[in-house]
């Protein structure tokens, strides 16, 4: 029988795995370590993530290789509020890591160890909250279909209180597919994997499982939910295995007085042997949950489970919320959460180069164009400024429409002076235009002179007034895309 080998001693806080620096390690198994991370990018972008890392020395075993590969494909299939989102995957040094959404809160295990902690049971509304979210959740597992359009047949496999989480915000996620299975590996018989505990019989045995093993497991952590304690324990393996296949389970209103009877009925419905007195379904199981709150008036709801994970969390989420207030950033504070039993905040040891801020892409951002088209627009109205008070826009078009024939510089000398040109006493001046503007007498003499004989040049005025047709005005070049700075870890 293959030993697995001893855990390998954590990456330092501050090391890049890919685009995702490590800040603290969650937890670590035989075959993976579980890490919080964060990924960076332009303008001060962070985000917290969980990164599940493949330990290097099974990166040899096939075998892993397979199931860790399969975990991260199955779960990043999933889209449901109650299954943690799995985000991307990837590999350094020939170890695999694939990333999923950080919950901030903690796991079921904890809640439970806390509440013992208190002295106080979870109440029953919050027990059942937390049951029906992963009961949903398991159901979207359970019906999830490949590609051609045929069911997969998941099993979850370890629905125990260590894979539920609990946010703060009193959302529910169901986590760790890793040894789930699907249909097509169900069929044949396979070594014991889960936690005992929470196992079904047909599970503790080694039998094919079908989504009733799951549905199975969830009535044991509801049983625990309620009283406090498991249905079924031992002093050993030997003796939770008897327990599970034979013994009495004693209903939870015999442990505690408060649990309603129709309650009674459904955990143990739940942890029926014979499979097919269970609930077909996670779902049924959800439906029957939702109808006894709604008759016991009840109230299932995210915000009453919200205000008690911070009854019992209250200093773990007022150290968070002072880091906020003071402004800290992830670069100056490592945030452990869940596993430790308690929030540390801490310096991580970082090197130059994680330190250093993003650079910003080299192109023009979408402000600089904004700022650009405005400035384009700014000087239209800047040229249209200069013409007289009296004369409106749509004079102008409609003289540039009607106007005669280009006055050019010969036609200036051969026309004879009009009787208003020589009442003035200025020296006629006359100046090669480049371009040849296209005017309106009537529009480009200076206010308060007298009108100019149509058709003949008159003396330049010092006031003269100017017009640049607005055809010799040229949009603005686009401006040129630049190549992404390769040192960014976020792609374009």
């Amino acid at each position: 029988m293959r030993t697995v080998p001893e855990p390998a001693a954590s990456l330092p806080p501050g090391t890049w795995l890919g685009k995702h620096q490590l800040l603290h390690r969650l937890a670590v198994g035989g075959m993976a370590e579980i890490y919080l991370v964060r990924a960076t990018g332009i303008e001060q972008f962070e985000k917290l993530l969980v990164l599940k890392r493949m330990l290097p020395q099974v990166a040899d075993d096939h075998r892993f290789i397979r199931m860790f590969l399969d975990e991260a494909r199955l779960a990043a299939t999933f889209s449901h509020p109650n299954i943690a989102q799995v985000y991307d995957i990837g590999a350094v040094d020939g170890s695999y890591y694939f990333t999923m959404e950080y919950v901030h809160g903690e796991d079921l295990a904890t809640v439970v160890r806390a509440s013992h902690g208190a002295g106080r049971p979870i109440p029953i509304a919050q027990a059942l909250t937390v049951v029906a979210g992963v009961a949903a959740g398991l159901h979207a597992a359970h019906e999830k279909r490949g590609g051609d359009g045929a069911p997969l047949g998941v099993v979850h496999r370890d629905v125990s209180p260590s894979n539920i989480l609990v946010g703060y915000d009193g959302s529910v996620k169901v986590v760790d597919f890793g040894i789930a299975k699907v249909a097509s590996e169900n069929g044949r018989p396979g070594g014991f994997m889960g936690k005992l505990r929470y196992t079904s019989p047909e599970q503790a045995r080694g039998d094919a499982l079908d989504r009733r093993s799951d549905v199975f497991s969830l009535g044991v952590v509801l049983y625990e939910l309620l009283t406090g304690r498991r249905p079924f324990d031992g002093e050993d393996d030997d003796a939770v295995r008897q327990a599970i296949a034979g013994g009495e389970v004693v209903a939870p209103s015999r442990v505690r007085a408060e649990v309603p009877a129709a309650l009674d009925r459904i955990v143990l419905r739940a942890l029926a042997r014979e499979r097919d007195a269970r609930f077909a379904t996670a779902q049924a199981l959800q439906l029957a949950i939702e109808e006894l709150a709604r008759q016991d008036r009840l109230i299932l709801s995210s915000v009453a489970l919200a205000d008690y994970a911070g009854a019992l969390f209250g200093s773990k989420i007022a150290a968070w919320q002072e880091a906020q207030r003071a402004g800290r950033t992830l670069t100056d504070h490592m945030i452990a959460t869940t596993t430790g039993g308690t929030l540390e905040l801490s310096a991580p040891a970082l090197s130059a180069r994680d330190e250093r801020p993003v650079a910003p892409p080299r192109r023009r951002s979408a402000t600089r164009r904004l700022a650009l088209a405005i400035a384009v627009v700014a000087a239209i109205g800047a040229g249209y400024a200069w013409l007289p008070s009296a004369a409106p826009v749509a004079a102008v078009h409609e003289a540039i429409r009607a106007a005669p024939p280009v006055v050019t510089p010969a036609a200036v000398h051969a026309a004879p002076p009009s009787e208003a040109t020589q009442a003035e006493d200025h020296a006629v001046s006359v100046e090669e235009p480049r371009v040849a503007p296209v005017i309106a007498p009537s529009l480009a003499r200076p206010r308060g002179s007298a009108p100019t004989t149509t058709g003949g040049p008159r003396k330049a005025s010092r006031h003269r007034a100017t017009l640049s047709a607005p055809a010799i005005l040229k949009p603005a070049a686009p401006p040129r895309e630049k190549s992404w700075d390769p040192d960014s870890p976020f792609e374009p």
